[in-house]
């Protein structure tokens, strides 16, 4: 009786992967490998076909000799050499279990076969190899697996696996039981098949244990070849003796190896690295195996970590295994990562298709276990997107939602970690307007053309999330600020008003925050701006929102000249965050205008340890350097901003003062004349030069005038030095210098 594919025995469920190892060193020779398992006492080969044309096989095609080349050692490789008909091969073992009821008869036979050339396909065939056995005491049946997949060939012979045997490198194991437990004690044979390591399911059952069976191949294309690779028979039941013998031991592995239930097996391999200690890779391995079919994957994780996750693991769709259990049914992320890791290149990730689940694990470990930010967080995150871009490069398997959803996380993970608005944008882009509008992404979209400076673009944006949400607060207020940097006051107010309008108890947080801040950069009502502030601060419902309102605060007191107050709210951010970069860098900063330079310099310093690339804090650090007279130190910081930070060098209180004292440094410690002569024309042309400079622009035109003096261009540095006497005509000593400079540039008679 034939049962379907897909009905399977407690030992066919439990079967490992296989039996021959390609890193087999200890216990299994290699010569094993390569030469057909001579060293297990029996060789099966493949023999010349049958040349009889006047016989033919069950689908009435006659077998021919003259088109099929048996070669390689030992007769282990057959070759279609015209593939103008079905070309067959037989094993040259026949196998007969009768008339022995010993221990030791052999009862399990295992094939291993393997493509090495797929051939030329021609005509109509929808198959080229085909593997089984065929009994030889009478007519039956044959079980073939092909490349239409597993056929049950019976009554009924359209039941399939829907698995296929026909690319190069794919392997195919084949198993035959000949245990006589059938009713009338014939019948309990089975054959069963694993293609690359992945159970086809048994495909005849209640097989007659008196028939003698013979391993038949054949091929249909041109040029298609296949080799076998191992043969292995063992009897059913371990001997006694080989439990207990350490001399016994490479036969009581290859004995355990080829048992049906993979629970003993398990415990055997156990006893054998616990007894013999033999640990080595393939013993290992086909431990692992056993713990993967048996669904441990808990026990997995112990038995890799006891290895330090160092393991060299020959069948890496187990890692695959145990780590998406870890990833989807655990949601255990960490241990996943882990696992994931002992993949060992990105070759073998994108062969398990698991690069997406990686790229997510190094995510989560950057935001759980390395705390967000800092540069172990950075480099994890960086890790993240790597994986990212390796799945929309090559994973074959990511469809459209799956390519969104990458570009999603990498898009997020530079906005939200790495402050990397323009990849963050490329990254939203790139998904597409469909998933765009779907997603709501609008905004975010909105807010890093906002980060970029592109207002106008940030403003097309925002209007489209309006139109889905006309009502929205927060939608409305950013669009506000928006026409704000845009110089645009009067529809700044305008939208701000609205946006009041929609908050009808006054409780809103963001709007009182953002008018407070139009309030103190736009319209300089620096009071108004306190008690926005201060509502703001009432309204707060987070911890991160009450230390933003004490920020706004104390940076208005400081506007209003009161540093103490400044300093006692910057105190109250510190107090919720010691960790607050804008905190620590306003707090430098107001102590740096209190001239308590060790105080400011400490603050400002472990301001930019969390946050290396914070606003005007390398600017303020070299402010404090120079002040301090630690010129060269001030050097890189003051020529930081300059050359890399134009945010910060157009800032009216920092920018003037750091392009003053870089020029400074270039004049008297560098000596770099033609540099600070740049730099002093950056400062002149600076928005904020004239009301910074107001009482003391001739101290510029005078530096101005000296450095053009050393540059031998007399004319210029007339003409500087003639400025600084009319911003100051009270300093007698530039009328002094006006007539020795004029004096020197009349030429000798």
């Amino acid at each position: 009786m034939l049962r379907n594919a897909d009905v399977l025995t407690k030992w066919e469920k439990d079967l490992v992967n296989g039996y021959c190892r390609i890193h087999s060193s200890t216990y299994i020779p290699d010569v094993v490998t390569r030469l057909s398992m001579l060293y297990l006492y029996i060789l099966d080969s493949f023999t010349a076909p049958h040349c009889d044309t006047n016989n033919t096989d069950h689908n009435n095609e006659k077998i021919e000799c003259d088109d099929l080349i048996i070669s390689g050692l030992n007769q282990t490789r057959i070759e279609c050499k015209y593939g103008n008909l079905t070309s067959y091969a037989f094993g040259a073992t026949r196998i007969n279990n009768n008339n022995n009821n010993s221990s030791m008869t052999p009862s399990y036979y295992h094939w291993r076969f393997q493509i090495t050339g797929e051939g030329v396909i021609e005509g109509d065939d929808d198959f080229d190899f085909v593997v089984g056995v065929r009994a030889k005491q009478s007519q039956t049946s044959y079980c073939f697996v092909g490349s239409h997949g597993l056929k049950v060939h019976g009554d009924d012979a359209t039941q399939y696996t829907h698995k296929r045997f026909d690319k190069k490198h794919d392997t195919l194991d084949m198993y035959l039981q000949l245990s006589g437990d059938g009713d009338d004690g014939r019948g309990g044979g089975q054959l069963s098949f694993i293609l690359n390591n992945d159970a086809l399911g048994v495909a005849f059952s209640s097989l007659d244990t008196t028939h003698s069976y013979q391993m038949q191949c054949a091929l249909t294309n041109r040029g298609s070849s296949l080799q076998l690779i191992a043969y292995h028979q063992s009897p059913m039941h371990p001997p006694q003796h080989w439990l207990s013998d350490a001399h016994y031991v490479h036969e009581y592995l290859h004995h355990i190896r080829a048992l049906a239930d993979t629970e003993t097996t398990r415990t055997y391999l156990q006893r054998v690295m616990r007894v013999y200690d033999i640990a080595t890779v393939d013993v290992c391995n086909a431990y692992l195996d056993c713990l993967v079919i048996q669904k441990k994957f808990k026990q997995c994780f112990d038995f890799l970590a006891s290895k330090s996750f160092q393991l060299e693991i020959d069948t890496p769709r187990n890692l695959k295994k145990i780590g998406t259990y870890f990833y989807f049914t655990e949601h255990d992320f960490e241990k996943a990562l882990r696992v994931f890791q002992c993949l060992r290149d990105d070759q073998q990730l994108l062969q398990q298709h698991v690069t997406v689940e990686l790229a997510f694990c190094y995510e989560q470990h950057a935001k759980n276990v390395c705390g967000c930010h800092g540069a172990a967080a950075k480099a994890t995150y960086r890790l993240a997107l790597k994986y990212y871009e390796l799945s929309l490069a090559h994973e074959s398997k990511l469809q459209e939602h799956g390519r969104s959803e990458c570009l999603h996380h990498m898009a997020a993970i530079y906005f939200n970690y790495l402050d990397d608005h323009k990849l963050a944008l490329k990254s939203f882009l790139d998904m597409g307007d469909a998933q765009i509008h779907r997603r709501d992404l609008e905004s975010v979209i909105a807010t890093c053309y906002d980060q970029l400076r592109d207002y106008d673009a940030a403003l097309k944006y925002f209007k489209k999330y309006q139109l889905k949400y006309p009502d929205k607060p927060s939608v409305i207020i950013a669009i506000a600020c928006l026409h704000f940097k845009c110089n645009n006051s009067k529809k700044a107010e305008k939208y701000f008003q609205r946006a009041f309008a929609l908050d009808g108890a006054d409780s809103n947080w963001m709007i009182h925050i953002k008018y407070g801040y139009f309030l103190l950069n736009e319209k300089h009502d620096y009071r108004a701006a306190l008690r926005y502030f201060q509502v703001s601060a009432r309204n707060a419902l987070t911890s991160e929102e009450k230390s933003e309102s004490y920020k706004c605060i104390g940076a208005t007191y400081d506007r209003l000249g009161e540093m103490e107050k400044a300093i006692e709210f910057t105190d109250k951010v510190l107090a919720i965050n010691d960790s607050d970069a804008d905190a620590l860098n306003n707090a430098g900063y107001f102590y740096l205008a209190k001239r308590q330079y060790a105080k400011a310099l400490s603050l400002l310093r472990k301001s930019l340890d969390i946050y290396p690339d914070g606003e005007l804090t390398t600017g303020n650090i070299g402010v404090c350097l120079y002040e301090m007279q630690q010129y060269q130190e001030a050097l890189p910081y003051l020529q930081r901003v300059v050359e890399e930070m134009p945010v910060d060098l157009k800032h009216p209180d920092v920018g003037p003062k750091v392009l003053h004292y870089y020029a400074l440094v270039l004049f008297k410690q560098q000596r770099n004349f033609d540099e600070c002569v740049s730099v002093l024309q950056q400062l002149i042309k600076h928005d904020a030069f004239e009301s910074k400079y107001e009482h003391n622009k001739d101290e510029i035109y005078y530096l101005l005038s000296r450095a053009y003096c050393k540059l031998t261009d007399f004319q210029t540095a007339l003409k500087f030095l003639s400025a600084a006497s009319k911003s100051n005509p009270n300093r007698q000593i530039y009328k002094n210098q006006i007539e020795i400079l004029k004096n020197s540039m009349i030429p000798n008679v």
